[in-house]
């Protein structure tokens, strides 16, 4: 776009310039520093100084950035910074220049200043100079600027020209000698200077007492002493003593003199092209319909009225921030309808040149929505142009449902939770209608817990839109809310439909961003439904995509965590290490969330290696995320501290409270929340409601195939019908029951090698049982799988040695129903000894019968059956 053109360029030095050989020389010096801060008030000879020395030495390698209020946003600030050093990032450019387009999120930002970085460890000279950075302040360019700086190495530099000190922190710099600064008590002007500049720079010969009190005035600040001496110019007999007072407060007297010494039509032009952000002969004939544009340019140039040149070849100019600021205040005297007409031609001319940017900044300042938005629309969802869609009124956006669901979406990917709500608010009290409702249902549905409509589904969650002239971009990002929202509504099949049109749809966009996270949301519902090795598959896709689109790295601590998570399912413990190890390293460029996933992680590996006391510390840290604050969130939580021994009765009040609060008022329950649920109401001995949760999760698990939650739901109800009492007559029909939901839970589990469950609940004696009684009735696949069960389900090296090696061999013949004498004879000790150790054992489990003894025995997992001894040595 030609106003990348034209910010991109460092303004020509005005002819004549005066040679400043004290501050050229120090300028000189700077091939020795990493950052050079140029700082002074409007006016004082900043920019000049620079590209008068540019001139000097043609040399340098520079690249140059005019930046202006609206740069100051994250996006367009790097969009304008990749833009500066295309040659500079070679073929990589193209890559990140679409990237940063793409980025939904402004945490990836950094991943992709690191491959920026490291692209320019090649360079061997380079000078960036952003001027008028006092337009920066937002916190995001400041942090990813220091960022940049830095890790680039000594051969890129830094100069700032500023009319502030800027909010980086240059000690580092300082401490080594890499650092200089140009104040504004160094850029004031001497006594020969300022008579230099009158005479030589503005040609203008003032008496010799006129000249002498003006550069006094002056005290070294040339923009304030052209401004008088234009005043000044055509008064030619002008007593000294009536000069008045020359500072940064008397801008407006002295300009106001400036423009009443020119005719009516300077003025007019002046005041008129002040609103443009650039202007050639061209784009003034055409704003303000005057044939004679290029006579008055070229008198008002003559005249050194503080026309910026930014490309002399082509004609490209631009106002002194010093004189600009002061004719757009008096553009905003005139009548509105004056201003409105001359803003919509600009707006005109600019996108007939192209440049949607410039035409977007013209129709937002005569609030012209709906041309705005036809721009935004023609731009596509990207983050230059959400920048502009920020400033765009709620009410309006009702007008564009497209824009719309962007711009919450802009809000809910950064996490500005507060400005979806006010948003939603605001769109209520404009009136409702039904495409509004759909529009804004899913982010009701995230940020107010509404409830999911019976019978929804992904494909009538599209169709629902049709009507909308939604564009293809924002389909998909329809597409990817919606499958989060199906998955937390337990509607996997709805939510992989989804995310299947999102992946093929890509293919087209060629945005791996979305690809990325597309193949991250697949790879969670294939995990939940059990489908462990297709899983796996997604995962190798999704590492594949990291190699070729390295800047995705920001973000890949995902992937790890995913994998660990499948490694951990089916017991290869080593791996999984390995990969939360991975994901560690990552950590410090990833999100609070991606932390907690892997803090999961690492207490289900403690967990699963017996390592009680390590899983508490880390279970500990888990709890103080603010995300646990809510009791909708703790369900897990609840579950690890079940496993380590550990329940705040406090956290099972809250989320007691809740889920009978939900209960009540027939709100929907998570699968997962109702199977904690039924856990703690078994605790209070509230059988019946457990029983009937856990019922209701198997079946509904079953008929959707989510083989996790049902493996889950029943080992769960394996432990309720273990310690509910029941009636004696029925013990036998419990019995049965338990030992059919366990070959159920087994055939959900051995395919995909899902173990996880079965080693952290105390299913050891239910594993036997079935291997022992329907052994012969399973496939070959299904007896593998519960031999390879059994050897990991040992039980933690600590409790084995709660017995001798001595105990444990006779509590094994024990088991067998060998008296103590037969004890004797098998094991070739003495029946006193026999009866010794028989007491120990006792003591040590706390029974006092032998059918006790065997039986705790069992659930300990201290008995091995003789038929599997080889396979568990």
């Amino acid at each position: 776009m030609k106003l990348i053109a034209t910010r991109l360029k460092p303004p020509a030095p005005r002819a004549n310039y005066v040679m400043r050989s004290r501050l050229t020389y120090k300028l000189q010096q700077m091939a020795e520093c990493k950052a050079v801060v140029v700082q002074g008030a409007a006016g004082s000879g900043k920019t000049t100084l620079v590209t008068s020395f540019l001139a000097e030495h043609p040399q340098q390698h520079v690249r140059w950035i005019s930046l202006e209020p609206e740069h100051n946003d994250v996006y367009t600030f790097w969009y304008y910074m990749l833009e500066a050093m295309r040659a500079d990032l070679g073929e990589e450019w193209e890559m990140l220049s679409e990237r940063l387009e793409a980025m939904p999120q402004q945490h990836d930002l950094h991943n992709m200043l690191v491959i920026i970085v490291n692209r320019l460890q090649a360079v061997t000279d380079l000078t960036l100079i952003l001027d008028d950075f006092h337009v920066i302040h937002e916190p995001d360019i400041t942090d990813t600027l220091s960022f940049f700086m830095k890790h680039t190495p000594d051969s890129v530099r830094l100069i700032l020209l500023t009319r502030t000190t800027p909010p980086l922190y240059f000690g580092e710099w300082m401490m080594s000698g890499k650092y200089m600064d140009i104040r504004e008590e160094e850029l004031r002007f001497t006594p020969e200077e300022s008579a230099d500049f009158l005479e030589h720079t503005l040609g203008v010969r003032l008496a010799p007492d006129i000249e002498r009190r003006l550069i006094e005035r002056a005290e070294g600040w040339v923009g304030g002493m052209q401004l008088m001496t234009l005043a000044l110019h055509r008064k030619r007999n002008v007593p000294s003593a009536e000069l008045p007072e020359l500072n940064p407060y008397m801008l407006e007297y002295w300009s106001n003199e400036i423009l009443n010494s020119l005719s009516e039509e300077e003025r007019e032009f002046l005041i008129a092209t002040s609103i443009l952000g650039y202007f050639n002969e061209s784009i003034c004939r055409l704003v303000l319909h005057k044939s004679e544009a290029r006579t008055l340019l070229s008198k008002l140039l003559d005249h050194h009225l503080f026309i910026i040149t930014i490309d002399e070849q082509e004609g490209i100019y631009r106002y002194h921030h010093l004189f600009g600021t002061y004719l757009q205040t008096k553009f905003s005297e005139w009548e509105e309808p004056r201003q409105r007409e001359l803003h919509m031609r600009a707006a005109d001319i600019f996108e007939q040149w192209d440049d949607v940017e410039e035409s977007i900044k013209h129709r937002l300042c005569i609030s012209d929505y709906e041309g705005a938005m036809r721009l935004l629309k023609q731009w596509g969802a990207n983050v230059r142009g959400w920048a502009y869609l920020r400033q765009i009124p709620v009410p309006a956006l009702t007008d564009s449902f497209d824009l719309l669901f962007q711009r919450l979406f802009l809000h809910f990917c950064n996490m500005e939770f507060e400005l979806c709500a006010q948003m939603m608010n605001q769109m209520r009290e404009n009136g409702r209608s039904d495409m509004l409702d759909r529009l804004t249902f899913i982010y009701r549905f995230f940020l107010e817990d509404e409830a999911v409509e019976e019978g929804l589904t992904s494909a009538s969650l599209m169709e629902s839109f049709d009507l909308a002239e939604i564009s293809e971009g924002t389909r998909t990002i329809i597409d990817i809310t919606g499958a989060i929202m199906f998955m937390m509504r337990d509607q996997y099949a709805e939510a992989l439909n989804g995310l299947e049109r999102v992946l093929r749809s890509e293919v087209q966009t060629s945005n791996p961003y979305i690809r990325y996270f597309a193949l991250i949301l697949k790879g969670q519902l294939k995990e939940l439904l059990g489908e462990l090795r297709e899983c796996e598959q997604v995962y190798a896709s999704l590492f594949a995509l990291l190699q070729s689109a390295p800047y995705l790295s920001a973000i890949s601590m995902n992937s790890y965590i995913g994998v660990a998570g499948i490694y951990l399912k089916t017991m290869r413990l080593n791996e999984a290490e390995q990969m939360l190890n991975e994901a560690r390293k990552q950590s410090e460029r990833s999100y609070v969330s991606m932390e907690r996933g892997y803090l999961i992680n690492v207490i289900e590996l403690h967990l699963l290696r017996g390592e009680k006391r390590e899983a508490s510390e880390r279970l500990a840290e888990l709890c103080a995320y603010d995300y646990y604050q809510q009791p909708s969130t703790i369900a897990s939580l609840l579950k690890f501290q079940r496993l380590v021994g550990a329940v705040d009765a406090q956290l099972v009040d809250r989320f007691l409270s809740h889920m009978n609060e939900r209960a009540s008022e027939g709100s929907y329950m998570r699968y997962e929340d109702k199977l904690v649920y039924a856990r703690l109401l078994a605790d209070q001995e509230r059988w019946e409601q457990a029983l009937q949760l856990t019922d209701d999760v198997l079946e509904r698990t079953r008929k959707h195939k989510v083989k996790v939650l049902l493996t889950e739901a029943l080992l769960l109800k394996l432990e309720l019908l273990d310690e509910a009492p029941a009636e004696r007559n029925s013990q036998q029909a419990r019995e049965r029951e338990r030992l059919y939901l366990m070959r159920e839970a087994v055939h959900y589990s051995y395919v995909n090698h899902y173990f996880y469950p079965f080693v952290l609940t105390a299913a050891f004696p239910h594993v036997r049982k079935l291997l022992d009684t329907l052994g012969n009735d399973l496939n070959a696949a299904e007896r593998a799988f519960l031999l390879e069960l059994i050897s990991y389900m040992q039980p933690p090296r600590e409790e084995r040695k709660l017995l001798s090696d001595r105990e444990l061999e006779v509590l094994q013949v024990m088991a067998g129903g060998a008296s103590n004498k037969q004890i004797g004879e098998v094991l070739c000790i003495s029946l006193a000894t026999v009866k010794t150790h028989v007491l120990n054992i006792y003591g040590k489990l706390d029974v006092s019968k032998r059918i006790e003894a065997v039986e705790k025995a069992r659930q300990l997992g201290l008995l091995i059956d003789e038929g599997h001894m080889d396979l568990i040595n």
